[in-house]
């Protein structure tokens, strides 16, 4: 059953289908990590967000408490599927729950920056935004790049009315990416 699931998933591009194979695969064997995780992946890309998160909550608690980067991935899957159903104080949660065991993660790190400077908490925000400057950011898997935490950074000096400190993030954030629209759009708002 995994193999076929794998074959809708990867070959046909129907994570749907893959899922109603999966979910077979976890009556046989419901605590079976390797066909839960993958299941919980499938139901996120079929936009099944409420029937990932029950799996995601068992798989934690699986682990007793543990602190790992295995469970900080976990919490930042269930922040994901939560903030997809539009639960941001819930996604926030997990968020920080999976910062507190892994303070390095560039998704971790840029899924909550992005949500506290959504929500309007910017010096969490702008915090969190520091700190990913301090990563390696591969835009390719990282989901962000320098230009970008760069024009996060800016907009929210600019948010705080530090205008000078904001026209050079943003400036930093063209340095990087010259065609940064956001970052342009906002330095020629400031600028003006």
């Amino acid at each position: 059953m995994k193999k076929i699931a794998s074959i809708y998933d990867a070959k046909l591009k129907d994570p749907g289908r893959a899922a109603q194979w999966l979910e077979r695969a976890s009556q046989l064997a419901p605590d079976d990590r390797d066909v839960l995780l993958p299941l919980v992946d499938l139901f996120i890309a079929a936009g099944r967000q409420r029937d990932a998160i029950p799996l995601l909550e068992k798989v934690i608690a699986t682990f007793a408490g543990k602190r790992t980067k295995e469970v900080a991935q976990l919490h930042h899957r269930l922040g994901l599927a939560q903030e997809g159903l539009g639960e941001t104080a819930a996604a926030l949660a997990q968020y920080d729950a999976a910062f507190k065991i892994d303070l390095t993660s560039v998704p971790i790190l840029r899924d909550l920056g992005r949500l506290t400077h959504q929500t309007g908490d910017l010096d969490r925000a702008q915090k969190t935004f520091r700190a990913l400057l301090l990563q390696k950011l591969d835009p390719t898997t990282a989901g962000i790049t320098k230009a970008d935490v760069y024009y996060y950074l800016g907009d929210i000096s600019a948010k705080q009315a530090d205008k000078p400190k904001a026209i050079s993030m943003l400036e930093r954030a063209i340095a990087e990416d010259k065609a940064h629209d956001r970052a342009r759009a906002l330095l020629a708002e400031l600028k003006a």
